[in-house]
């Protein structure tokens, strides 16, 4: 009896202590976990992160680039990436990059001019892999693109070390011109189990809509791990940018955009302040200007004055007596 329960003691014990393992296992990525997130999930499939990050591959207005798509084929080693593109001008643009892989790493070092059209197709590439990493975990999308946009890339990380070069470009909207920076990797090594212990979930903002009417709107923005910090609030504009429109507290702060076009449609994201965008979009409809009973009678006011014009008009063309 005793040798008994001491054996079922020793099997208990076993499983006790060789769950925790198979949970860690478990939740251990490969680099085969993300390249197939990688594959199914460009990121730049979406008009809006197109948008974002697409401006990269132009460099200043030496492109003009609509699409970007890849493959993926790796062995235990390496993987190559074939890249295409889309110049509005030039057409097609195939290029290739290879990044070396073990189990848990991926890293890679630039062979290109760091201005060249491969080191800017490097870069994205690089948020693409950052992006897959958090996404294989089961991340949110919205905070990923937020945590991808923090994470530094001239120091040390927990679980990345990379060796960048930041180039200045700028591009022309309308009259204006705009400068915008870009880190390009000369180097990077990614551990791809340390980096996601270090993405910032409550860092996440929302917001919402509070009340609209026909020339406003008022939005609320709501960050847990920011609530002492201010946000800020960007509209998209019609040259596909998000402008600043106000500033507001990050714990339930409310704004309340102003001066807006009636039964149009306007997008907005939040961000904390003097950081890039990092709240999902939110898209709102002012109110149409309702009909009421003075409108209603000035309309048919004016619709009966129309209709009488049109009948004198008519009764002078047509009339049978005609002065002889």
């Amino acid at each position: 009896m005793k040798t008994k329960v001491i054996k079922m003691l020793l099997i208990f014990s076993f499983i006790i202590l060789f769950i925790p393992i198979l949970n860690v296992k478990a939740e251990e990525l490969t680099t085969s976990d993300v390249l197939s997130f990688m594959q199914e999930n460009n990121l730049l499939d979406e008009e809006e992160n197109f948008s974002l990050f697409g401006r990269i591959l132009n460099g200043n207005d030496e492109y003009d680039i609509d699409k970007f798509t890849y493959t993926i084929e790796s062995t235990d080693d390496k993987a190559t990436i074939k890249v295409s593109l889309n110049d509005k001008e030039k057409g097609s643009i195939e290029k290739e990059t290879i990044i070396n892989l073990t189990p848990n790493q991926i890293s890679y070092t630039n062979p290109n001019e760091i201005d060249s059209l491969e080191s800017r197709i490097d870069t994205i590439l690089f948020t693409q892999i950052i992006y897959s990493i958090g996404g294989a975990r089961g991340y949110n999308k919205d905070i990923l693109i937020n945590w991808m946009n923090q994470i530094n890339l001239n120091q040390e990380d927990a679980g990345l070390t990379s060796q960048t070069e930041q180039i200045k470009y700028s591009y022309k909207v309308n009259d204006g011109s705009y400068n915008y920076f870009v880190n390009v990797p000369k180097s990077y090594t990614i551990d791809i189990n340390e980096l996601t212990d270090n993405i910032p979930v409550t860092d996440y903002i929302s917001i919402k809509e509070i009340k609209k009417d026909v020339s406003s709107i008022t939005l609320s923005v709501y960050s847990e791990n920011h609530l002492n910090d201010e946000c800020d609030i960007y509209r998209l504009n019609d040259q596909n940018q998000y402008e600043k429109v106000g500033t507001t507290s990050c714990n339930n702060g409310e704004f309340t955009d102003k001066n807006l076009k009636d039964n149009t449609t306007y997008t907005y994201q939040a961000t904390i302040k003097d950081e890039i965008n990092c709240s999902d979009t939110k898209t709102i409809t002012t109110d149409e200007i309702p009909l009421t009973g003075t409108t209603i009678c000035l309309s048919i006011l004016g619709g009966l004055i129309i209709l009488g014009l049109i009948l004198v008009i008519l009764s002078k063309k047509y009339n049978p007596f005609k002065k002889v």
